[in-house]
């Protein structure tokens, strides 16, 4: 009977094809504008995702403050400062694999060279096992060695931004570059990055730790200890461990409060998701305005095909037709339109988030879920919308029908 029915509709929707195709249009809009929303919304989700971590395994932090508190208060930046030696203390614990210390400075600077100019470059200072943790590989020469970091040399790694403004055509392995008014001499260069941030995700150097804490250290840094967790322990076990020790370092008795913080990358990952969800939903409700459009549209369609047929309808119900068949049949008809108008809509959706990605930086990932729930959804419109005018066409006196012109 269903197939039936859908025959009839497609029957119905070539002897009012102008009308139809408009309907399925104002559908389709809809679908394809919801359906390129939530695409490049789930992409940019996972690429937030991948370009916080920058890793393929859980990074425990040791740091002054949560990064997740906002803007820190005076109480906050008084803590105790974070260490080198913190780290070297957290290597020994049996749950961590491997720590490192690391610091951020707090402004920008500018990398010199005959003249030339970067701009407004960040400055890392790391150790030489900085690659355990995080997937940035050096394009060209090598990273620190401990060498570099126990004699506080004044090499440094340039991102692939300022490599390219100061030598876009010049080897700049051994040349020397000038941050502020000292000179370091680079060793190594940063492959691209493909971020969101796009050039100021690349515009970056790293010089070691000792170096940056003798030349650059600023009232404001952010420092940190990187941990890794060793085979067989877990991410909260670390963080356990690691708390314990930095009280002790600290000096803090029990029920004095932690004058430090320690958190994983998961937990930075659940802060992005906490900010980036609600204005997922907003978007996704706004871009569902035009299928509620659609939806009138479903409904006002079907009343005028329902005064339309009013006589057809009659003569049905006076051969036996029940009124659940002849709901049936205006509710597969709006149906069949809403889903014409979603697969086609899906189509064009897919097709729109495939060249935003394309010629934008904002990625795009459709799943297969996705489309099956955009065809369910579209054909649902129709039938939420249809229904008043499917009731009404089945509560139509078969003698008033009859006598309708």
């Amino acid at each position: 009977m269903i197939r039936d029915q859908i025959a009839l509709s497609l029957q119905t929707m070539r002897g009012h094809r102008l009308r139809s195709a408009l309907l399925i249009l104002g559908v389709a809009i809809g679908v394809a504008t919801l359906m390129a929303m939530i695409a490049v919304l789930s992409g940019l989700g996972a690429k937030i995702q991948a370009d916080i971590s920058s890793s393929d395994q859980v990074i425990v932090y040791i740091a002054k403050f949560d990064v997740m508190v906002g803007s820190p208060g005076e109480d906050l930046w008084s803590r105790p400062e974070i260490e080198p030696a913190d780290a070297d203390a957290a290597d020994r614990l049996p749950a961590v694999g491997q720590a490192e210390f690391y610091v951020e400075a707090s402004s920008f600077t500018l990398f010199h060279y005959r003249g030339k100019r970067t701009r407004p470059c960040g400055l890392v200072g790391t150790g030489p096992r900085f690659h355990d943790f995080y997937k940035i590989p050096v394009a060209a020469g090598r990273y620190f060695s401990e060498t570099d970091l126990e004699h506080r040399r004044r090499v440094c790694v340039l991102g692939y931004g300022p490599a390219n403004d100061l030598f876009p055509n010049v080897d700049p392995i051994g040349q020397r570059v000038r941050l502020g008014q000292i000179e370091h001499e680079v060793v190594g260069v940063f492959d691209e990055r493909k971020s969101l941030a796009g050039a100021l995700g690349e515009n970056y150097a790293a010089i070691p730790y000792s170096t940056f804490l003798k030349d650059w250290q600023g009232e404001h840094d952010s420092d940190y200890v990187l941990m890794t967790v060793a085979p067989g322990a877990t991410p909260e076990r670390v963080m356990d461990e690691a708390r314990a020790l930095m009280r002790s370092r600290h000096g803090l008795v029990p029920g004095q409060p932690d004058n430090f913080a320690v958190f994983s990358a998961d937990a930075v990952s659940e802060l992005v998701s906490r900010i980036t969800r609600p204005v997922a939903l907003v978007l996704v409700l706004i871009s569902s305005i035009g299928l509620l459009v659609g939806g009138i549209g479903v409904m006002n369609l079907m009343l005028v095909s329902v005064t339309e047929r009013t006589r057809e309808i009659g003569i049905r119900m006076a051969v036996g037709a029940r009124r659940h068949d002849i709901l049936l049949e205006v509710l597969v008809e709006a149906g069949t339109l809403t889903g014409l108008g979603g697969v086609l809509g899906l189509l064009i959706g897919g097709t729109g988030a495939a060249l935003i990605s394309a010629l934008t930086r904002f990625p795009a990932r459709v799943h297969p879920g996705m489309v099956a729930a955009g065809v369910v959804f579209s054909v649902s419109i129709g039938l939420f919308f249809g229904l008043y005018p499917a009731n009404r066409a089945a509560r139509l006196d078969p003698v008033a029908a009859l006598r309708q012109e």
